[in-house]
């Protein structure tokens, strides 16, 4: 079982907890689900109503669903700081 919020994974803290896949395929749209996708995710989160630790959320869980890399440059771009 995948460890939930708070918990210790190796090294670091594990923000991501099993499940939260499936629940990002169910807000986002579905040409956003992939790595090619992240310009527009970028203004995709950019443009809702949401707290900027809830972007993050979204951006944090979209790059390990994806694979792509989490970068600082990604973070300020999508408002999520």
């Amino acid at each position: 079982m995948a460890p939930r919020i708070g918990e210790e994974s190796g090294s670091r803290v594990s923000v991501i907890y099993w499940g939260m896949e499936t629940w990002l395929e169910e807000i986002l749209p579905e040409e956003l689900l992939f790595p090619e996708a992240a310009p527009r995710l970028v203004g995709w989160l950019r443009r809702q109503p949401i707290d900027p630790a809830d972007r993050k959320l979204l951006l944090v869980t979209w790059c390990d669903y994806t694979g792509v890399k989490l970068t600082r440059e990604l973070v300020i771009a999508s408002n999520a700081e």
